[in-house]
């Protein structure tokens, strides 16, 4: 009795064994179906890519051939503008873009940038609420 029972418990071991062998085989084939699904997409991705970029550089090459197209017509049309206009108006004396230290102290008076200097003085502190 006690070798039937010791005899069932090993078969039963065995059939649990190949169970699992069967289950990690089939998990590992299924893992590398999925891995070829994978590689097969990212190639199909890379060639998209590539395709999207060649696409990229020619719209890049074709504007640059359009803006050097119409800057030349611009240059064009100005130098008719200016033989047609005869001679050349004096330029206006280009205004600095920063104002100098000195009149940057000065009150402003324009409300924004009143506003603007009010609310830079709170953010650091040296200003009052009022």
């Amino acid at each position: 009795m006690m070798e039937n029972l010791l005899l069932a418990t090993t078969v039963v071991d065995l059939l649990a064994v190949a169970g699992l062998a069967w289950l990690v085989m089939r998990s590992g084939r299924e893992r590398e179906l999925a891995l070829a699904d994978q590689r097969l997409a990212l190639e199909k991705l890379r060639g998209e890519l590539g395709t999207l970029l060649e696409d990229a550089e020619e719209r890049g090459r074709s504007l640059e051939r359009m803006l050097g197209a119409r800057e030349q017509s611009l240059r064009a049309l100005m130098i008719d503008l200016g033989r047609s206009e005869g001679p050349a108006r004096p330029a206006a004396p280009e205004r600095p873009l920063v104002r100098p230290f000195a009149a940057a102290e000065t009150t402003p008076s324009d409300p924004a940038e009143l506003r603007l200097r009010r609310e830079l003085d709170l953010s650091l502190g040296r200003g009052r609420l009022a």
